[in-house]
């Protein structure tokens, strides 16, 4: 079978971020500022979201596609599933609540105006929306939520994943994982030659993302579901276990470094106890 291989958090992007440059001055840490009324986000019917908002096959509000200036008029979220979100998330779901349209006069046929529509989102963009990806690399030694902008801005996939993995540690919240697996693993197959293959790294790295994510309590995570395919991999029972290792052994690889993060910038033990649970 085609060999597993599995982004975890020490990327070489990662080991980039582990020690600020000297001589810049680094913010304390920064974690989620939340106000939810306790909201337990076991409470929604994450589906059913999913189920209105999927759009060219993400789930939209998952995705975070809002942290990337992505319009969607359709994006209808009560009060309870934001407060929901962002429970779980670092940096606060920003959606789209009406439409600025205008009428503009087209320049190729006078006396003919086209409408023009700018989304006008809940709160002001985040500041950190604006930086480049070398400033959010720096900053996100100790800021969860400068992590969440260099996982979204990052051009490599490989450094996508380990800054969602700086984030979900700097922070303990599951959020970043979980968007990073709707984000850049949605596909778990491809149509090659008429028939549909599975895609090996997308499944592991699915699976070890949402495994994750499921230890820090998010009821969105669900690896059984991509699990599911390690059967179209294998031929026989010991291609099968060697498969499953090679998971456990990411997941746990993951879990040590996210528990070294974790505990040598914020003094949190949340991740080392989740390993030695």
């Amino acid at each position: 079978t085609e060999q597993a291989t599995l982004v975890t958090p020490d990327a070489p992007v990662l080991a980039q971020t582990t020690e600020p440059q000297s001589g810049v001055e680094q913010p304390s840490p920064r974690l989620a500022t939340n106000d939810p009324d306790d909201v337990d986000p076991a409470s929604i019917d994450w589906a059913a979201i999913r189920e209105r908002h999927s759009r060219y096959g993400f789930d939209t509000m998952l995705a975070r596609l809002d942290l990337m200036g992505w319009a969607d008029d359709r994006t209808e979220y009560s009060d309870k599933e934001i407060e929901a979100f962002n429970a779980l998330h670092v940096v606060r779901l920003n959606p789209v609540v009406q439409q600025e349209c205008k009428l503009i006069e087209n320049k190729f046929f006078p006396n003919e105006f086209n409408e023009s529509c700018k989304p006008v989102r809940m709160y002001p963009d985040h500041p950190y929306s604006e930086l480049e990806i070398k400033e959010l690399e720096e900053l996100a030694w100790n800021d969860a939520e400068a992590a969440v902008f260099a996982s979204q801005k990052a051009e490599r996939v490989d450094d996508r994943v380990a800054f969602a993995f700086r984030a979900a540690a700097l922070s303990g919240k599951s959020g970043p994982l979980m968007t990073v697996a709707a984000k850049e693993f949605v596909s778990l197959s491809e149509v090659k030659e008429g028939r549909e293959v599975p895609l090996v790294r997308n499944i592991v790295s699915r699976i070890v993302l949402e495994r994750i994510a499921q230890k820090l309590g998010d009821p969105r995570a669900n690896p059984t579901k991509a699990q599911q395919h390690i059967g179209q991999l294998t031929n026989t029972e010991a291609q099968r276990e060697e498969i499953l290792r090679v998971v456990e052994d990411a997941t746990r690889a993951a879990l040590e470094t996210m528990a070294e993060i974790q505990q040598g910038i914020t003094g949190s033990t949340q991740m080392q106890e989740l390993l030695d649970g």
